[in-house]
């Protein structure tokens, strides 16, 4: 078995112990979440999460830019793209700025030292506490786990 079939096969095996249906996404997209996160946990879809270690052949990608990410997320939390580009540290700009890096980390292919880049010349480390601290607080903040989900669906 090569190194690309073992891989695959231990990624369709890591899907199927999280409930996603695989032969499904290799034919078609997957099937839409349901409305509320009781019934998310019931159906085994773990809403958006694993959405994006699915592959679906039936439609491509959507290429999506750090800066209409960017944009995005700073019309939803009501600050401009320049305040998430900042070096402020205020709490009313953190978790827009933090948010955004999340988005951009998981919708794009970009590297932690790039994405600090492109987010005011910040430090790899930045991003990855960011990316960190976002997962966190989907714990025990079902509301920013709404928020995020609902940005994360205008851009697949």
């Amino acid at each position: 078995m090569s190194l690309v079939q073992q891989l695959h096969a231990e990624r369709k095996a890591r899907l199927e112990r999280l409930g996603v249906a695989t032969y499904r996404a290799e034919y078609s997209p997957p099937p839409a979440p349901p409305e509320t996160e009781y019934l998310a946990h019931d159906a085994g879809w773990e809403t958006m999460w694993h959405y994006d270690l699915v592959s679906t052949r039936a439609r491509p990608p959507k290429e999506v830019s750090v800066k209409n990410i960017q944009q995005v997320v700073a019309d939803h939390y009501k600050v401009s793209v320049k305040d998430i580009l900042a070096h402020r540290r205020t709490s009313d700009i953190v978790l827009p700025r933090h948010v955004a890096m999340y988005l951009t980390k998981k919708l794009t292919h970009r590297s932690l030292p790039e994405i600090g880049r492109l987010f005011g010349r910040r430090d790899h480390t930045t991003v990855l506490f960011a990316i960190r601290q976002i997962e966190a607080l989907f714990e025990t903040d079902s509301e920013l786990y709404r928020t995020i989900a609902q940005l994360r669906r205008r851009f697949v």
